[in-house]
Formats: structure tokens, C-alpha cells, sequence
């Protein structure tokens, strides 16, 4: 689908010199234009609007380009946002890519199932530890050495000591 096809599919504005340059500018430098690419209500692609003058129009674009790796799920104007403007929020949606898609794309394949098993392991690993990062495990404190058998049974006489002081503060001994 080329630029052109796209930028003027379902839109009742006329578009304007300035407008026919910019796509053929972006058709030059295969480039895309977002704001047109993705199927919204007009409501949603209007970049300007000055309600006073009863004017609407899509002045604000998002390009990029057409082989980037940069994946977009969504673009779509923001009409609730306000910045003492008559230009609208333009957001965008970017795709995730997840662990596992990142870590199929690592892995190379094999004919040995054991083998493939084994590259997807390493590659899920790493690719994870990307992502994620990695945390050291937290060593088990060992009980100081001055904690006793003897002061342990201190400390539970004067515990069962304040149970007893906490049930009945008239009985102190």
C-alpha cells in the first residue's frame, strides 16, 4: 500500500500543497506516515483544532521509518490532554517484544531435539538476564555464636514471664 494510498483513505479533508510534499517526501525516503496508517474515528486523528473558528485539522504527523525494526500497534490523538494549545497529544502504542519471541529469534535452529532444547534453554536465559537482570541469592544468616542453648532459655522464661505479667498485671512476682 503506498503512502498515498493510505494518507487519503477515509478522510473528507482536503489536503493542501504542504500536505502533497510531505508525502512525497516520505514516499522518497520510504518513510511512513502513522497518523493515518491506523483505522480511528476523525475525532481521533484531528492534530488541531480551534473550536472558536469551528476549524479542524491534522497538522502534527508521526513518521518513521518504513524498515526500521521499531514496531507501532497503535497512534491516535489525545483529545482530553491540554497544554494552553490548540494542538492535540499524538500518542503512540510501541510493540513489546517478549522474552520469548526475543530468545526464538537466539536460538538457532538444529535437527536434534535435544540439542534444540538445549541452544532455546540458554537462549530463554540470556535473554532474560537482559531483560531482567540478575539478582545474587542471599546467603542464610548462621545464628551468632553468643545465642546459646542457656540464653535461649532465658529468653523463653522471661517471654512466658510477660505472657503471664500481660494476663494478670496483678500478680508480679
Amino acid at each position: 500500500m503506498t503512502v498515498k494510498h493510505w494518507a487519503n483513505s477515509g478522510s473528507k479533508l482536503s489536503m493542501r500543497r504542504s500536505g502533497e510534499r510531505l508525502i512525497d517526501f516520505c514516499e522518497l525516503y520510504s518513510l511512513q506516515i502513522l497518523n493515518g496508517f491506523f483505522q480511528h474515528e476523525m475525532i481521533h486523528r484531528y492534530t488541531r483544532e480551534r473550536p472558536s473558528l469551528g476549524q479542524r485539522s491534522i497538522i502534527d504527523y508521526v513518521i518513521k521509518r518504513q524498515l526500521s525494526k521499531l514496531k507501532i500497534n497503535d497512534c491516535k490523538v489525545k483529545r482530553g490532554t491540554n497544554c494552553r494549545s490548540d494542538h492535540r497529544l499524538i500518542t503512540t502504542e510501541k510493540h513489546q517484544t517478549s522474552i520469548r519471541e526475543k530468545a526464538l529469534a537466539e536460538a538457532p535452529p538444529s535437527e536434534h531435539i535435544e540439542e534444540e532444547y538445549s541452544n532455546m534453554k540458554l537462549a530463554v536465559k540470556r535473554v532474560a538476564h537482559k531483560a531482567l537482570g540478575y539478582e545474587q541469592k542471599r546467603k542464610i544468616q548462621k545464628a551468632p555464636n553468643w545465642l546459646t542453648d542457656e540464653v535461649k532459655q532465658t529468653i523463653d522464661e522471661k517471654t512466658q514471664c510477660y505472657h503471664r505479667w500481660l494476663s494478670d498485671k496483678t500478680n508480679v512476682k
